[in-house]
């Protein structure tokens, strides 16, 4: 569709409207754990999540929402419906001329039905039904339904009426939000209650779930906010988001500060809106993702942003009250949308986890929030929300780990790598094991020098990490850890090594260090004379390869050995192996060198596709089967979105090999995974698997 010409006031284009089919649909384009990236469709533009909708207040615009879209790119901000309704100059301007010129703003608008103003002012008179019809009326793209807020001092038996009472609201709120007259039905915010019990979040949880709702808002917890109890936000939020249908977008209803933001998204919130951003500015206060601070404490602005690189905070504190609130609220905006965008790139790259580690040490109350999402994750026996959190993360990625506090050893992608090595490698025949301490990445310039002394016993590397097999030193995140010397020390203890080797089931095993020696130069490897040739795998090429095979792919090492026998291989000219051949030469996976990961080749997948698994342990390949109309495509070569799944077989990682199944149990394709199993099967739009190769009817043999 094309553009609409920019009002004269508009430097930014009016948004597109989304089809009319994809209307609240949200599109999940990328992800670290249970962070996401989205697009959230609606008939005033996509909203680009995570996402910061700033606060507007339509009797005090303190900014003004065209700056909001021109000057910020905010793609939608939150306003009240109850206050726009209870004015009769606001509530005749909004039926007449619509909530966006109301406003003027383009983008999508969302408003709040009055449930906050209950909270602060005591029992108004609302009508659940007639606050959203309203909110229909005046043209609102996402409305919500009059909710009971449960403050944290209200007794079990109040709170529980509170959900009840919200359930029970929820049928006639969407009955009312629906098409009537000609007006397009309205999204809808479906409210989570329960206050700071976990049993009633999850009761709320479940009971909003069951309804036509678009975004799930986790409400009641401004008061958690303002008291700064940041632990019993975390226990409400472990308790809400497994309970919520990953097809639909998580806001944390009052959760405004840019301190939050990282931990808020790594724990699966999509949206937030502030008002902090003008609410603070009275009191002359600053935000910034390192905490607050108050205007006359400070000489240099703590986050930097265009507004407050243009004057220094001595100079802004000679202005008059009302210019100087305007200028600081400015400043809080932009740098809360800044967080929010730095968070946005740090799920893009897979590198969320790291800024929610610098987040957390902003404050007291936030480090104790993040250990206990920490002593979570170190239970053997994890709860729904923490096997989502490290079943949705990705064990294997790009780039260095740097090593700042024990935090990271309990990182989600790190949690998950450890655990697919003690499910997958084999280990029956280790009979003897060397522990190479005082290695440096790359692990093979140790490796080879240590070659003689390592012998026939078993290579495992001592890491911050934990123990690594010599077998995949190339694999992330174990080969690329920049720590300090004194952890080297530490990682190297017998009761360390003694605790490793009893995960990995080889505590009986006898074992002994190997000190590595003077690391060399790269220079000083072995270097292949004729680099991309054809070559025989030796024993031990063929034995690590096994291994990540075994690793990505869930197969037994013993199958491996009978379905490709006499392997050959490539290497790169500094003799690392580079791709998989079998006898005959023909191309069955390639080795990701910056991750140690994997690829399959259309040959190599339908070889592994037939490979008999055993017991629970060996899976084998994920496999993804879809509806019959999107087989066509996916044999063209063309990617399997959602829509078109129609079950998951094993575990999908994304970024990690996997099949694509027919009706008929047949192979049409193959390629990697965009998606979580759980994604996979409860979105409504994105992509689910990146076909590399599509596979035809002629080709199945």
């Amino acid at each position: 569709m094309d553009e609409e010409p920019c009002p004269p006031y508009m430097s930014r284009p009016v948004p597109t409207p989304c089809r009319e089919g994809d209307v609240g649909a949200f599109e999940r384009i990328g992800g670290d754990g249970l962070g996401r990236m989205g697009r959230m469709h609606t008939r005033h533009g996509i909203i680009r999540t995570p996402a910061l909708l700033p606060v507007v207040n339509p009797n005090l615009r303190i900014v003004e929402p065209s700056e909001m879209w021109n000057e910020l790119e905010i793609d939608a901000l939150i306003t009240n419906a109850y206050i726009i309704q209870r004015s009769d100059e606001l509530r005749k301007e909004a039926e007449t001329l619509g909530i966006h010129k109301l406003l003027n703003f383009p983008g999508a608008v969302m408003t709040d039905s009055g449930t906050f103003q209950s909270y602060m002012y005591g029992d108004l008179e609302i009508d659940p039904v007639e606050i959203v019809k309203f909110q229909r009326t005046i043209g609102v793209d996402i409305g919500t339904m009059l909710d009971v807020f449960g403050r944290p001092d209200m007794s079990r038996e109040e709170i529980q009426d509170a959900v009840s009472l919200t359930a029970e609201r929820a049928p006639a709120a969407l009955k009312a939000a629906a098409e009537e007259n000609g007006q397009p039905t309205m999204l809808l915010n479906g409210p989570i209650q329960g206050g700071l019990h976990t049993d009633l979040r999850q009761k709320s949880a479940r009971e909003m779930r069951k309804h036509g709702f678009t975004v799930h808002p986790i409400g009641g917890i401004v008061p958690l906010m303002e008291q700064q109890r940041y632990l019993e936000l975390v226990q409400i939020i472990a308790a809400v988001r497994p309970q919520i249908p990953p097809g639909r977008p998580v806001h944390l209803f009052g959760c405004g500060h840019p301190h939050l933001f990282a931990l808020g998204v790594a724990l699966g919130a999509d949206l937030f809106d502030s008002a902090a951003y003008a609410i603070f500015a009275r009191d002359d206060r600053i935000l910034s993702p390192e905490g607050t601070f108050r205007l006359d404490e400070i000489d240099v602005w703590p986050s930097l942003s265009p507004t407050a690189a243009q004057a220094s905070p001595k100079s802004l504190r000679s202005c008059a009250k009302d210019e100087r609130e305007k200028v600081i609220a400015r400043i809080n905006l932009e740098v809360s949308i800044h967080e929010v965008s730095l968070v946005r790139d740090a799920v893009r790259r897979k590198r969320l986890w790291e800024l929610v580690e610098k987040r957390m040490r902003g404050h007291p109350r936030l480090v104790e929030a993040f250990d206990y999402v920490i002593d979570r994750l170190q239970e053997k026996d994890g709860d729904q929300f923490t096997s989502r959190l490290v079943d949705d993360a990705r064990p294997t990625r790009t780039g260095g780990v740097f090593w700042t506090s024990e935090w990271v050893r309990y990182r989600p992608e790190h949690l998950a790598a450890r655990r697919l090595l003690r499910e997958r490698w084999c280990t029956k025949n280790v009979n003897s094991i060397r522990v190479v301490r005082g290695s440096r990445p790359p692990h093979r310039r140790s490796l080879v020098q240590l070659k003689s002394e390592i012998g026939d016993s078993t290579a495992l590397i001592a890491t911050p990490l934990g123990l690594l097999p010599a077998s995949l030193e190339d694999v992330a995140p174990w080969s690329q850890i920049q720590a300090p010397n004194w952890l080297e020390d530490k990682m190297e203890s017998q009761r360390e090594i003694e605790h490793e080797l009893d995960e990995l089931g080889l505590k009986s095993v006898p074992w002994a260090y190997l000190d590595a020696p003077p690391q060399t130069d790269l220079e000083d490897l072995p270097r292949r004379e004729k680099p991309h040739e054809d070559a025989p795998l030796d024993e031990d090429t063929w034995s690590s390869v096994i291994d990540r095979l075994a690793f990505f792919c869930g197969i037994q090492g013993d199958l491996l050995r009978n379905i490709i026998p006499n392997p050959r291989g490539r290497w790169s000219r500094t003799g690392r192996l580079t791709n998989l051949l079998d006898s005959d030469g023909i191309h069955l996976a390639s080795m990701r060198l910056n991750d140690g990961g994997l690829r399959l080749t259309a040959t190599g997948a339908k070889l592994f596709a037939n490979a008999p698994v055993s017991g629970q342990r060996w899976i084998g390949l994920p496999r993804v089967n879809i509806h019959s109309d999107a087989v066509p495509f996916v044999r063209e070569g063309r990617s399997v979105f959602h829509g078109f799944v129609e079950n998951v077989e094993g575990f999908l990682i994304p970024g990690w090999p996997c099949l694509v199944i027919g009706p008929n149990d047949e192979l049409v394709g193959h390629g990697t995974a965009e998606s979580t199993s759980v994604e996979a099967l409860g979105g409504r739009r994105g992509m689910v698997v990146r076909v590399r190769d599509g596979i035809t009817t002629d080709e199945q043999s």
